[in-house]
């Protein structure tokens, strides 16, 4: 997933495998389709998922820049 988005940027589409997960801080609502941010790095943590590489686990979080 991450080699995708470094290639093709944040996309909203169907392919999206989150769009009918439960919310984990809202328990209750979907998640629905599209690209989330928030301002808030501990929201982020509750919602960003891990990868291993080399035998070590990181944490995915991505920090976005947007131009006026």
């Amino acid at each position: 997933m991450i080699d995708s988005i470094l290639q093709n940027g944040f996309k909203n589409g169907f392919n999206n495998i989150h769009a009918f997960c439960q919310d984990k801080c809202h328990s209750g609502n979907k998640i629905g389709n599209g690209v989330y941010v928030t301002l808030n790095i501990n929201t982020a943590k509750k919602y960003s998922g891990t990868i291993t590489m080399d035998g070590k686990r990181y944490r995915t979080l991505f920090l976005v820049k947007v131009k006026k």
